[in-house]
Protein backbone atom coordinates (compact mmCIF):
# COMPACT_ATOMS: atom_id res chain seq x y z
CA UNK A 1 0.00 0.00 0.00
CA UNK A 2 2.90 2.37 0.62
CA UNK A 3 4.38 1.61 -2.52
CA UNK A 4 1.09 2.08 -4.90
CA UNK A 5 0.89 5.71 -2.98
CA UNK A 6 4.22 6.16 -3.53
CA UNK A 7 3.66 5.41 -7.05
CA UNK A 8 0.57 7.74 -7.26
CA UNK A 9 2.48 10.38 -5.73
CA UNK A 10 5.17 10.19 -8.21
CA UNK A 11 3.03 10.11 -10.75
CA UNK A 12 0.24 11.97 -9.22
CA UNK A 13 -2.59 13.88 -11.36
CA UNK A 14 -1.94 17.20 -11.79
CA UNK A 15 -5.50 18.99 -10.97
CA UNK A 16 -4.95 22.14 -13.28
CA UNK A 17 -7.50 24.77 -12.55
CA UNK A 18 -8.83 26.87 -15.08
CA UNK A 19 -10.21 30.31 -14.56
CA UNK A 20 -14.00 31.34 -15.31
CA UNK A 21 -14.02 33.20 -18.47
CA UNK A 22 -16.56 35.36 -19.66
CA UNK A 23 -16.89 38.26 -22.39
CA UNK A 24 -19.07 40.89 -21.54
CA UNK A 25 -20.64 42.68 -24.34
CA UNK A 26 -21.50 46.41 -23.31
CA UNK A 27 -23.92 47.68 -25.41
CA UNK A 28 -25.13 51.17 -24.37
CA UNK A 29 -28.61 51.06 -23.27
CA UNK A 30 -31.05 53.58 -25.85
CA UNK A 31 -33.49 55.63 -25.46
CA UNK A 32 -36.75 54.61 -27.53
CA UNK A 33 -37.90 56.70 -30.31
CA UNK A 34 -40.78 56.92 -29.84
CA UNK A 35 -64.84 87.46 -36.26
CA UNK A 36 -65.04 89.78 -36.13
CA UNK A 37 -64.42 93.79 -36.48
CA UNK A 38 -63.11 95.16 -33.81
CA UNK A 39 -65.23 98.14 -32.05
CA UNK A 40 -62.88 100.94 -31.45
CA UNK A 41 -63.42 102.35 -28.16
CA UNK A 42 -62.04 105.43 -26.47
CA UNK A 43 -62.39 106.51 -23.34
CA UNK A 44 -63.05 110.32 -22.58
CA UNK A 45 -60.07 112.44 -21.86
CA UNK A 46 -58.65 113.41 -18.38
CA UNK A 47 -58.44 110.05 -16.58
CA UNK A 48 -56.50 107.96 -18.81
CA UNK A 49 -56.07 104.02 -17.73
CA UNK A 50 -53.62 102.77 -17.44
CA UNK A 51 -40.51 63.92 -19.58
CA UNK A 52 -37.95 57.63 -22.28
CA UNK A 53 -37.84 54.51 -20.45
CA UNK A 54 -34.19 53.54 -20.79
CA UNK A 55 -33.84 50.34 -21.87
CA UNK A 56 -30.93 48.28 -20.75
CA UNK A 57 -29.81 45.05 -22.15
CA UNK A 58 -27.74 42.40 -20.27
CA UNK A 59 -25.19 40.38 -22.24
CA UNK A 60 -24.08 37.14 -20.68
CA UNK A 61 -21.18 34.76 -21.38
CA UNK A 62 -21.53 31.01 -21.31
CA UNK A 63 -18.63 29.50 -19.83
CA UNK A 64 -17.46 26.14 -19.62
CA UNK A 65 -16.68 24.86 -16.26
CA UNK A 66 -12.85 22.02 -17.15
CA UNK A 67 -13.16 18.59 -16.25
CA UNK A 68 -11.08 17.20 -13.77
CA UNK A 69 -9.75 13.42 -13.45
CA UNK A 70 -10.23 11.61 -10.05
CA UNK A 71 -6.99 9.75 -8.61
CA UNK A 72 -7.37 6.01 -9.13
CA UNK A 73 -7.67 4.32 -5.61
CA UNK A 74 -7.14 0.63 -7.51
CA UNK A 75 -4.76 -2.06 -5.70
CA UNK A 76 -3.89 -2.82 -9.22
CA UNK A 77 0.03 -1.09 -11.09
CA UNK A 78 -1.26 2.17 -11.46
CA UNK A 79 -1.84 4.10 -15.26
CA UNK A 80 -0.09 7.04 -16.00
CA UNK A 81 -2.75 9.47 -16.55
CA UNK A 82 -2.13 12.26 -18.38
CA UNK A 83 -4.63 14.94 -17.51
CA UNK A 84 -5.39 17.74 -20.73
CA UNK A 85 -6.36 20.78 -19.91
CA UNK A 86 -9.72 20.90 -22.22
CA UNK A 87 -10.22 24.54 -24.00
CA UNK A 88 -12.56 26.47 -22.76
CA UNK A 89 -15.18 27.47 -25.25
CA UNK A 90 -16.28 31.21 -24.98
CA UNK A 91 -19.71 32.26 -26.00
CA UNK A 92 -20.39 35.14 -26.51
CA UNK A 93 -24.12 36.66 -27.46
CA UNK A 94 -24.18 38.60 -29.88
CA UNK A 95 -25.11 42.74 -28.93
CA UNK A 96 -28.80 43.35 -29.54
CA UNK A 97 -30.74 46.56 -30.02
CA UNK A 98 -33.72 46.41 -27.33
CA UNK A 99 -36.85 46.08 -28.54
CA UNK A 100 -39.35 48.60 -27.38
CA UNK A 101 -42.28 46.44 -26.54
CA UNK A 102 -44.02 49.33 -24.87
CA UNK A 103 -46.90 51.29 -26.66
CA UNK A 104 -45.40 53.85 -28.86
CA UNK A 105 -45.53 57.93 -28.04
CA UNK A 106 -48.06 59.58 -30.80
CA UNK A 107 -46.24 61.79 -33.11
CA UNK A 108 -45.21 65.25 -31.78
CA UNK A 109 -47.26 67.62 -33.80
CA UNK A 110 -45.38 71.08 -35.51
CA UNK A 111 -49.00 73.25 -34.95
CA UNK A 112 -48.46 75.22 -32.46
CA UNK A 113 -51.92 74.49 -30.10
CA UNK A 114 -52.40 78.53 -29.77
CA UNK A 115 -51.68 79.12 -33.19
CA UNK A 116 -54.85 79.04 -34.90
CA UNK A 117 -56.85 81.42 -32.04
CA UNK A 118 -54.07 83.74 -31.39
CA UNK A 119 -52.04 85.87 -34.19
CA UNK A 120 -50.81 89.30 -32.00
CA UNK A 121 -47.21 89.94 -31.82
CA UNK A 122 -45.18 92.72 -29.53
CA UNK A 123 -44.57 96.00 -31.74
CA UNK A 124 -41.83 97.74 -32.54
CA UNK A 125 -40.12 99.74 -29.52
CA UNK A 126 -42.48 97.84 -26.84
CA UNK A 127 -39.29 97.94 -23.90
CA UNK A 128 -38.78 94.13 -23.43
CA UNK A 129 -35.54 95.06 -21.11
CA UNK A 130 -37.74 97.04 -19.24
CA UNK A 131 -41.04 94.98 -18.59
CA UNK A 132 -40.57 91.54 -20.45
CA UNK A 133 -43.69 89.26 -21.69
CA UNK A 134 -42.91 86.32 -19.26
CA UNK A 135 -44.20 82.89 -19.50
CA UNK A 136 -45.80 83.81 -22.62
CA UNK A 137 -47.34 81.21 -24.82
CA UNK A 138 -49.02 83.82 -27.49
CA UNK A 139 -49.85 86.78 -27.77
CA UNK A 140 -53.73 88.08 -28.31
CA UNK A 141 -52.93 92.17 -28.70
CA UNK A 142 -50.13 94.38 -28.56
CA UNK A 143 -51.20 98.42 -29.06
CA UNK A 144 -49.61 101.97 -28.81
CA UNK A 145 -51.41 104.57 -27.78
CA UNK A 146 -50.19 108.10 -28.00
CA UNK A 147 -52.34 110.59 -26.63
CA UNK A 148 -51.44 114.29 -27.07
CA UNK A 149 -51.33 117.27 -24.79
CA UNK A 150 -55.05 118.26 -25.77
CA UNK A 151 -55.97 114.80 -25.04
CA UNK A 152 -54.56 115.61 -21.90
CA UNK A 153 -56.84 118.67 -20.66
CA UNK A 154 -54.32 121.25 -22.26
CA UNK A 155 -51.62 119.37 -19.93
CA UNK A 156 -48.19 120.06 -21.65
CA UNK A 157 -47.39 115.76 -21.56
CA UNK A 158 -47.99 113.01 -23.43
CA UNK A 159 -49.63 110.34 -22.27
CA UNK A 160 -48.02 107.39 -24.30
CA UNK A 161 -48.68 103.73 -23.50
CA UNK A 162 -47.70 100.25 -24.60
CA UNK A 163 -50.76 97.54 -23.70
CA UNK A 164 -50.05 93.89 -24.01
CA UNK A 165 -52.49 90.70 -23.91
CA UNK A 166 -50.52 87.86 -23.69
CA UNK A 167 -51.66 83.48 -22.75
CA UNK A 168 -49.61 82.29 -20.00
CA UNK A 169 -49.30 78.52 -18.86
CA UNK A 170 -48.16 80.33 -15.36
CA UNK A 171 -50.39 80.62 -11.87
CA UNK A 172 -51.12 84.13 -10.96
CA UNK A 173 -48.25 83.51 -7.65
CA UNK A 174 -45.76 83.18 -10.47
CA UNK A 175 -46.91 86.29 -12.20
CA UNK A 176 -46.86 88.18 -9.09
CA UNK A 177 -43.13 87.41 -8.13
CA UNK A 178 -41.69 87.56 -11.13
CA UNK A 179 -42.96 91.00 -11.73
CA UNK A 180 -43.00 92.39 -8.40
CA UNK A 181 -39.09 91.24 -8.43
CA UNK A 182 -38.56 93.77 -10.95
CA UNK A 183 -40.01 96.98 -9.61
CA UNK A 184 -37.94 99.44 -8.34
CA UNK A 185 -40.70 101.22 -6.63
CA UNK A 186 -43.32 99.26 -6.04
CA UNK A 187 -47.19 100.65 -5.61
CA UNK A 188 -50.27 99.33 -3.86
CA UNK A 189 -53.01 97.96 -5.77
CA UNK A 190 -56.31 95.16 -5.09
CA UNK A 191 -56.27 95.10 -8.84
CA UNK A 192 -53.30 94.83 -10.06
CA UNK A 193 -50.77 91.77 -8.95
CA UNK A 194 -47.78 94.18 -9.58
CA UNK A 195 -47.56 98.37 -9.93
CA UNK A 196 -44.58 100.39 -9.92
CA UNK A 197 -42.17 102.40 -11.56
CA UNK A 198 -38.40 100.87 -13.48
CA UNK A 199 -36.09 103.57 -14.30
CA UNK A 200 -38.62 106.33 -15.33
CA UNK A 201 -41.45 103.70 -17.16
CA UNK A 202 -44.47 103.08 -15.32
CA UNK A 203 -45.96 99.82 -15.12
CA UNK A 204 -48.24 97.19 -14.41
CA UNK A 205 -49.34 93.37 -14.75
CA UNK A 206 -52.20 91.66 -14.15
CA UNK A 207 -53.11 88.14 -14.29
CA UNK A 208 -56.56 86.55 -15.35
CA UNK A 209 -57.99 83.80 -16.19
CA UNK A 210 -60.54 83.47 -18.86
CA UNK A 211 -61.91 80.13 -18.55
CA UNK A 212 -59.80 78.08 -21.47
CA UNK A 213 -57.11 80.04 -21.32
CA UNK A 214 -54.89 82.40 -18.41
CA UNK A 215 -54.03 85.53 -20.01
CA UNK A 216 -51.68 88.89 -18.49
CA UNK A 217 -52.27 92.16 -19.20
CA UNK A 218 -49.41 94.44 -19.76
CA UNK A 219 -49.03 97.93 -19.54
CA UNK A 220 -46.09 100.11 -19.96
CA UNK A 221 -46.20 104.25 -19.67
CA UNK A 222 -43.73 105.79 -21.50
CA UNK A 223 -41.33 108.26 -19.42
CA UNK A 224 -42.38 111.69 -21.33
CA UNK A 225 -38.14 112.23 -21.50
CA UNK A 226 -37.92 110.08 -24.13
CA UNK A 227 -39.44 112.37 -26.78
CA UNK A 228 -42.10 110.69 -28.02
CA UNK A 229 -45.05 112.94 -29.57
CA UNK A 230 -45.98 110.82 -32.58
CA UNK A 231 -47.11 107.27 -32.93
CA UNK A 232 -44.32 105.80 -34.68
CA UNK A 233 -46.25 102.47 -35.89
CA UNK A 234 -48.79 104.68 -38.47
CA UNK A 235 -45.82 104.65 -41.76
CA UNK A 236 -49.04 102.55 -43.52
CA UNK A 237 -51.70 105.03 -42.98
CA UNK A 238 -53.38 105.64 -46.74
CA UNK A 239 -52.56 109.63 -47.28
CA UNK A 240 -56.16 110.04 -48.56
CA UNK A 241 -57.12 109.52 -45.16
CA UNK A 242 -54.48 111.21 -43.76
CA UNK A 243 -55.72 114.43 -45.44
CA UNK A 244 -58.09 115.56 -42.56
CA UNK A 245 -60.75 118.11 -42.59
CA UNK A 246 -59.93 121.49 -41.15
CA UNK A 247 -57.26 119.72 -38.65
CA UNK A 248 -56.93 122.15 -35.09
CA UNK A 249 -55.33 120.02 -32.71
CA UNK A 250 -54.13 116.60 -33.13
CA UNK A 251 -55.48 114.72 -29.98
CA UNK A 252 -54.73 110.93 -30.32
CA UNK A 253 -52.48 108.53 -32.87
CA UNK A 254 -53.42 104.64 -31.89
CA UNK A 255 -52.48 101.34 -33.24
CA UNK A 256 -52.59 97.73 -32.28
CA UNK A 257 -52.22 94.51 -33.74
CA UNK A 258 -54.70 91.60 -32.63
CA UNK A 259 -55.80 88.20 -32.74
CA UNK A 260 -59.15 88.72 -35.32
CA UNK A 261 -60.04 85.44 -37.35
CA UNK A 262 -58.51 84.58 -39.57
CA UNK A 263 -55.22 85.79 -39.39
CA UNK A 264 -55.10 88.25 -36.86
CA UNK A 265 -55.69 92.56 -37.90
CA UNK A 266 -54.76 95.80 -37.83
CA UNK A 267 -56.37 98.36 -36.03
CA UNK A 268 -55.31 102.32 -36.89
CA UNK A 269 -56.77 105.84 -35.97
CA UNK A 270 -56.00 109.28 -35.36
CA UNK A 271 -58.40 111.48 -33.48
CA UNK A 272 -58.53 115.46 -34.01
CA UNK A 273 -60.53 118.49 -33.15
CA UNK A 274 -61.09 120.64 -36.21
CA UNK A 275 -62.22 124.13 -37.02
CA UNK A 276 -64.74 123.85 -39.59
CA UNK A 277 -68.20 123.12 -38.38
CA UNK A 278 -69.68 119.47 -38.41
CA UNK A 279 -72.00 119.89 -41.92
CA UNK A 280 -69.00 120.73 -44.00
CA UNK A 281 -66.83 118.25 -41.92
CA UNK A 282 -69.77 115.23 -43.23
CA UNK A 283 -69.74 116.49 -46.70
CA UNK A 284 -66.20 116.35 -47.14
CA UNK A 285 -65.93 112.92 -45.89
CA UNK A 286 -68.75 111.94 -47.85
CA UNK A 287 -66.89 112.99 -50.66
CA UNK A 288 -64.03 111.07 -49.80
CA UNK A 289 -65.89 107.79 -48.92
CA UNK A 290 -69.42 107.10 -50.58
CA UNK A 291 -67.75 105.84 -53.70
CA UNK A 292 -66.38 102.56 -51.45
CA UNK A 293 -68.42 99.90 -51.21
CA UNK A 294 -71.18 99.19 -49.04
CA UNK A 295 -71.30 102.96 -48.03
CA UNK A 296 -72.96 103.57 -44.66
CA UNK A 297 -73.98 106.79 -42.41
CA UNK A 298 -75.07 106.04 -38.73
CA UNK A 299 -76.17 108.51 -35.51
CA UNK A 300 -75.56 107.42 -32.11
CA UNK A 301 -76.62 109.81 -29.23
CA UNK A 302 -73.53 110.30 -27.07
CA UNK A 303 -72.97 112.02 -23.83
CA UNK A 304 -73.06 115.49 -25.07
CA UNK A 305 -75.39 115.11 -28.02
CA UNK A 306 -75.55 112.59 -31.54
CA UNK A 307 -72.05 111.20 -33.02
CA UNK A 308 -72.46 110.22 -37.24
CA UNK A 309 -70.40 107.71 -38.45
CA UNK A 310 -69.60 106.92 -41.95
CA UNK A 311 -68.01 103.76 -43.34
CA UNK A 312 -67.44 102.08 -46.20
CA UNK A 313 -64.48 99.35 -47.40
CA UNK A 314 -61.87 101.20 -50.13
CA UNK A 315 -58.45 99.84 -50.95
CA UNK A 316 -58.38 96.59 -48.98
CA UNK A 317 -59.73 98.69 -45.76
CA UNK A 318 -62.39 98.64 -43.72
CA UNK A 319 -62.86 102.52 -43.31
CA UNK A 320 -64.75 104.29 -40.20
CA UNK A 321 -64.89 108.42 -39.74
CA UNK A 322 -66.96 109.46 -36.63
CA UNK A 323 -67.86 112.98 -36.78
CA UNK A 324 -68.80 114.08 -33.21
CA UNK A 325 -66.90 111.93 -30.86
CA UNK A 326 -68.35 111.76 -27.44
CA UNK A 327 -71.44 113.98 -28.81
CA UNK A 328 -68.52 116.81 -29.20
CA UNK A 329 -68.91 118.19 -32.96
CA UNK A 330 -65.06 119.63 -32.85
CA UNK A 331 -63.85 116.18 -32.49
CA UNK A 332 -63.09 113.92 -35.52
CA UNK A 333 -62.11 110.30 -35.57
CA UNK A 334 -60.44 108.65 -38.84
CA UNK A 335 -59.54 104.87 -38.47
CA UNK A 336 -58.82 101.99 -40.95
CA UNK A 337 -58.63 98.49 -39.89
CA UNK A 338 -57.59 95.66 -42.19
CA UNK A 339 -56.90 91.91 -41.70
CA UNK A 340 -53.03 90.91 -41.37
Amino acid sequence: MKKIYTTVVALGIILVSVPLSSCKSDTPATTPLNTTTPVLTTSQPGAPTTSDPVYTTTNSSTTVNPTSQIPSTSTTAPTTIITTTPTATITTKPATTPVNTTTPLPPTSSIDPYAQHYHGYLLGGYPEDIWPVYGSLAIDLCSLDIQFPAYNNGRDSYYNNYNVVYVTDKTREEIQIYYRDLLQTEKESSFYDALGIIDGYEVSARWDDWGSDTVVYLSVLLPNNLGVTENYLQTDFPEWLSDLYKPDAIWQEHYACNSNPPNGSILSSKMFSHSGTSIEAKDYYRALLEDGDNYTETVKAETNGNSTTLSCAKDGLSVKVTIGVWGKQEIIQVAYFKYS
